[in-house]
């Protein structure tokens, strides 16, 4: 990240996202939101009063949609594996 702040032509394609986090516990939102931050070129920047939207700094977010599936991931990983979330869990036949 360092090194594309003070490299000329720059390739970043910075964004700020609003992220739902509705429904999610306290714990699983801090959660989440710590391993945005552990992401290079990510930070968690703020949530809302309500406690249902993270805001999300991106350097690398040319599309928005990418961005926020690569977060759903993230999400669902740390629900299901850390969380053993229930309504996360896929369903095997």
């Amino acid at each position: 990240v360092a090194k594309e702040v003070i490299t000329p032509g720059l390739h970043m394609k910075p964004r700020l996202i609003r992220y739902d986090v509705a429904g999610m516990s306290a714990a699983e939102i801090t959660t989440l939101a710590n391993a945005i931050t552990l992401t290079p070129g990510t930070l968690s920047a703020d949530i809302d009063d309500a406690g249902e939207t993270l805001f999300i700094h991106c350097m690398y977010a040319a599309d928005r949609q990418s961005a926020v599936d690569e977060l759903d991931d993230l999400k669902l990983r740390i629900l299901v594996d850390l969380f053993d979330h229930p309504l996360m869990r896929k369903e095997t036949p």
